[in-house]
């Protein structure tokens, strides 16, 4: 709660620093700033391996003092601005008509339930067990970031902004309780986000309400809230760098380009998609500053974009060397796990092929038999095989979600994908020939050609659907420009809304794993259940084993521990933030076994396999658990 704190103690103190901007853009720049404050703690104090509690809790503690002392001596003048912001918000509130003073307060009880569901399961999907959260317990041990010795390659390469916010905020609570609530926080800062590139459109905020509607309903953004992923985070860095492309463009003052480059800078340090994502924002931004230079023949605007690209290089700085260590690659440790994400060929057939299939993971239920058959039938006619391995993952089979489903890698997008497609029909056919809507078709332009760089790149996955997430969010700001120009495209958006609150109710109340209330969509949980048992939602069948090892690993608070396990290891050192253990990974045989580590003085070993000792460094380790079936835990 300490860093949570500081972060809005730290917006309330940018409103005094920047009186004369929006409050939108204050929160904006406050996110940049803070989240440089988060990049620039974990990587410092890594250079010297000091990342643990007492010296985070100090940094946090100053940074707390500071604030706190800053706030009081400038009370005065900030109880002013602040009352200037509320005033502000007041008046907003009572221009909005019913049906949207009705939305706002629908969105406020949504985002509620998203916190709520956020803190009374702790993180349970698969991917937070396998990386997200297990990676923060070996930098705790290790009081470093810097690469280790692992069996799960992404524990390393992986863009890490996210999980050093949640670092940040676990260890200074001892728990995970609020580790989901970093990607709810950036939910609420994206629609923000949303509302300060809708200024540019000159939308109403009548409309901006029917935007943040549009976006918490997206089936996969909702699910995806209460988890400790990063889709979300990604996008509001993604939206916050158009945002800033355009305040560049129009307002090319330095400041703008500095805000830019940390933009960009965060989506690619959040996660690997944000460089398919961000490319053509980048693109187009980088060929209207090239347009414009020449026309005006002012050329300071080249010297402020190289600042940004310097920015956007420091951000990433450290990942970057850290990678590069090991295999010479900035942004992947292993080439073959690297080539394992990419089309291994792409032509116009394959890349029109791969936007079908990737379409398709949205035409789920009640319309998705026909579009499986309506899919599989057009490849056929184009002589293209649907589950060629060439461009489906690890040769995976070419299925869609014809089922109802709430799970969060597979539900699909059905009412927004249609609104998304019929608003560029209407784009295309009612808007192209007005001078006024060239920014729309600009904006049109950029969500088509991030599919395509998507779509080009990425090999096809059945969970594909959570990585579609930035692409869905920009897609609520065409949908609510379209809609407030063209009559007709607004009346079916809005006849949309009674159908997308009761999505957002079935998705969010019959979560597949974090379940509001128990149904067939969802696993054997619900709120009341044990919080350590609610982290096997995905495999309920190993929480006994866990549970015992989990107890002993507790009472035996080892100093070193050697792991053997090939995933889910965050689950066994859930009670370990404040007495954190150095953690070794023992017997790698995949490229990280080049970073040198210490395997003396080991205190105990869970493996995978059965025995009734081992020998480890010329030191037996008896098994203390032979009756389980899963995981096993040996002792000197």
């Amino acid at each position: 709660m300490v860093v949570l704190l500081c972060f809005f103690l730290f917006q309330i103190a940018i409103l005094k620093r920047l009186p004369n901007y929006s409050f939108k853009q204050n929160i904006l720049i406050a996110t940049l700033l803070f989240s440089a404050v988060i990049v620039s703690l974990v990587e410092v104090l890594s250079l010297f391996n000091s990342l643990n509690l007492y010296s985070v809790a100090t940094f946090w503690a100053v940074f707390l003092l500071l604030t706190s002392i800053y706030l009081f001596k400038t009370f005065s003048n900030i109880k002013s601005v602040i009352a200037k912001k509320v005033s502000t918000i007041k008046g907003i509130y009572n221009s909005l008509n019913l049906i949207n003073k009705i939305l706002l307060w629908v969105i406020i009880a949504m985002m509620s339930l998203l916190l709520f569901q956020g803190i009374i399961y702790p993180p349970n999907n698969w991917d937070s067990l396998s990386y997200h959260m297990s990676r923060i317990m070996f930098w705790l041990g290790n009081e470093s970031v810097n690469h280790f010795p692992t069996f799960i390659l992404r524990h390393l390469y992986q863009p890490p902004l996210a999980e050093y916010y949640i670092l940040n905020i676990n260890l200074l609570n001892g728990n995970d309780y609020f580790a989901n609530s970093v990607q709810w926080l950036f939910l609420l800062l994206t629609i923000l986000a949303s509302w300060s590139v809708l200024e540019y459109f000159k939308v109403s905020w009548n409309y901006k309400i029917l935007n943040a509607f549009l976006i918490v309903t997206i089936p996969s953004v909702l699910l995806q809230a209460s988890t400790t992923k990063n889709d979300i985070v990604c996008s509001f860095f993604i939206i916050t760098s158009i945002y800033f492309c355009l305040k560049a463009y129009y307002i090319p003052a330095f400041r703008n380009f500095i805000f830019l480059g940390m933009s960009a800078g965060f989506a690619f340090f959040t996660k690997g998609t944000g460089y398919m994502f961000m490319a053509p924002v980048l693109i187009i931004f980088s060929t209207a500053i090239v347009i414009q230079v020449f026309s005006t023949h002012n050329f300071k605007s080249i010297y402020k974009g190289l600042a940004a690209i310097i920015i956007i290089i420091l951000i990433n700085a450290g990942l970057y060397i850290r990678n590069y260590n090991i295999n010479h690659n900035i942004l992947t440790i292993d080439e073959i796990e690297g080539k394992m994400y990419s089309n291994d060929k792409m032509n116009a057939k394959l890349l029109l092929s791969n936007i079908i299939k990737n379409s398709g993971l949205h035409l789920g239920y009640p319309i998705g038999e026909k579009s499986d058959e309506f899919i599989r039938d057009l490849h056929k006619k184009l002589n293209i095989d649907i589950n060629d391995g060439a461009t489906n993952y690890n040769n995976a089979n070419y299925q869609l979600p014809v089922n109802i489903t709430t799970h969060e890698d597979l539900v699909p997008n059905l009412i927004h994908y249609i609104l998304t497609l019929l608003s560029c029909i209407a784009l295309l056919c009612f808007m192209l020939r007005y001078k006024k809507n060239k920014l729309a078709l600009l904006f049109g332009l950029t969500i088509l050609l991030q599919i395509i760089f998507f779509c080009g790149y990425l090999k096809w996955q059945p969970w594909h659907t959570r990585l579609h997430i930035p692409i869905f969010i920009l897609s609520t700001i065409l949908i609510t420009v379209v809609s407030m120009r063209i009559k007709w495209y607004r009346y079916i958006v809005f006849a949309t809304l009674p159908l997308l609150a009761y999505g957002f109710y079935f998705n969010c109340f019959y979560n597949n794993i974090r379940p509001i209330i128990k149904s067939p969509y969802t696993l054997n949980l619900k709120p009341g259940t044990n919080r350590y048992k609610k982290y096997f939602a995905n495999q309920l069948h190993l929480y006994d084993d866990y549970v015992k090892i989990a107890d002993m690993i507790y009472n035996d608070m080892p100093e070193k521990m050697g792991i053997t396990l090939g995933d889910w290891e965050y689950p066994l050192f859930t009670n370990f933030y404040y007495n954190h253990v150095k953690l070794v990974t023992l017997q790698v045989d995949n490229v990280t076994k080049k970073i040198p580590q210490d395997i003396s003085n080991i205190d105990c070993i869970v493996t995978g396999y059965n025995k009734s000792s081992i020998n480890i460094n010329d030191t037996v380790y008896i098994n203390q658990t032979p009756e389980n079936n899963h995981i096993w835990y040996y002792k000197k």
